[in-house]
């Protein structure tokens, strides 16, 4: 069940990529959304990002301001995991 919460998540956050209109902080709660489902169901994966990025791993404490890499980090990793 969570795994096409975070297929569907990863969706819409490509469709937000492609218009201007849906900045950072739209993208935000979609990325902390995939992010804790990989936490819960990937925890190995996520936490060995999250060791080497303190972003990723501040960004899955506090849910709010984050950079764009660190969505596009998430983003990255949810992809890996819905391609396999």
């Amino acid at each position: 069940m969570r795994f096409l919460l975070l297929r569907e998540s990863l969706n819409k956050q490509k469709a937000m990529q492609q218009y201007l209109m849906y900045d950072q902080k739209n993208q935000e709660p979609n990325a902390y959304l995939m992010g804790k489902i990989m936490q819960k169901d990937y925890p190995a994966l996520i936490n060995q990002v999250s060791q080497q990025k303190s972003n990723v791993q501040a960004f899955l404490k506090r849910g709010s301001m984050v950079s764009k890499d660190t969505i596009d980090e998430i983003v990255s990793l949810a992809q890996g995991i819905v391609n396999n």
